[in-house]
């Protein structure tokens, strides 16, 4: 009897058993919402991510019909990265040299 009273207090002190449909004090009642809002967020997330990543695919492939429009662009990048670069390249293999030197 002392272990119910320990693990019951409020009804072993009264002498009353432990009712059927009561619930247990110690132990707190499930709230089903916050797991199922989670995991509602993750798909929604999830689909949100492929809906993006959807769009990004139906665009590439767009712009590979437009073939036109690279040719130049390209001429133009290859001139800004290669020839436009050049003295940052020289002031850092000089730097380079310096500090090896």
């Amino acid at each position: 009897m002392r272990a119910r009273a320990f693990l019951r207090p409020a009804l072993a002190r009264r002498g009353d058993r432990w009712p059927n449909h009561a619930v247990n004090p110690y132990i707190p009642p499930m709230n089903w919402t916050l797991p199922l809002t989670v995991l509602g967020a993750a798909v929604l997330r999830l689909l949100a991510d492929f809906g993006r990543f959807s769009r990004f695919v139906a665009e590439s492939g767009r712009a590979l019909g437009d073939l036109r429009t690279w040719p130049g662009l390209t001429v133009l990048q290859m001139r800004r990265l290669g020839v436009n670069s050049l003295p940052i390249a020289l002031f850092l293999s000089c730097f380079t040299g310096i500090v090896l030197a």
